[in-house]
């Protein structure tokens, strides 16, 4: 009697996984909060490849954020209201430097969900933009553009999108040039605990002449808080 062969097992898999979260209220809080985290400039190591960060700007790049005023009448335009100010910037391997301000919208502090978007668009325009997990005292935090709908390369994993909102994963450090081990743990931690294809993660170079868009007070306020850090000798800002 001929044999009657089942279904094919299907190769593909659920994207978002279904426990997947930005970082606990419990670890945030722990490390300071969404003030700790905004309080100091983020040094781009990794990150995916989208329209508005392609692979020839993977050098230089860093994040930093300001808390925006609050308005008078707090009734004024809340659609458009932003709550941080975010100043990107990412240079070519020539040294062409871009990037710019754009704006943060809190959708939730306690677990660090922020929507992002040029400050000229209304908040409601703006993409997810999640802290996955954050530590001060080790100086790193990951980040994607919110929950992963896509099949990544790697078969279990997910990655957002590459376009412009909803898209982006990003290892970031305190200093310039953390320790390899470090890297190697973030990046763990992308992919077990939080079934991300770290295969589309891009190195990003920091070399001794990146200025990260800063000159005079501001890039010697940078340095003196890489030192209080303890960021390596070594590090960019101090070589």
């Amino acid at each position: 009697m001929a044999t009657v062969a089942g279904p094919l097992p299907s190769t593909s898999w659920a994207c978002p996984p279904t426990d997947f979260a930005s970082i606990s209220a419990e670890k945030l809080a722990a490390q300071g909060g969404l003030d700790s985290f905004i309080a100091q400039r983020w040094f781009i190591q990794l990150q995916q490849e989208t329209r508005y960060v392609p692979k020839e700007k993977n050098f230089c790049v860093s994040a930093a954020y300001k808390e925006r005023a609050r308005p008078r009448n707090p009734l004024t335009l809340p659609p458009w209201r932003y709550d941080i100010d975010v100043q990107n910037y990412a240079e070519t391997e020539v040294g062409e430097g871009s990037g710019g301000d754009i704006c943060a919208k809190i959708v939730s502090s306690s677990t660090g969900q922020l929507k992002v978007a040029p400050c000229f668009l209304p908040g409601f325009f703006a993409g997810p933009y999640w802290i996955l997990d954050y530590d001060e005292q080790q100086g790193y935090a990951l980040i994607s553009g919110g929950a992963p709908a896509n099949q990544g390369r790697d078969e279990g994993t997910c990655a957002p999108g590459s376009d412009v909102t909803d898209a982006g994963t990003w290892i970031f450090t305190r200093c310039p040039h953390p320790s390899s081990e470090l890297l190697e743990e973030v990046t763990r931690i992308a992919r077990d605990r939080f079934k991300l294809d770290v295969s589309v993660l891009n190195p990003v170079r920091h070399h001794p002449q990146c200025r990260y868009g800063l000159a005079g007070e501001d890039y010697e306020a940078m340095v003196d808080a890489l030192a209080e850090r303890g960021c390596e000798a070594g590090d960019t800002a101090q070589s």
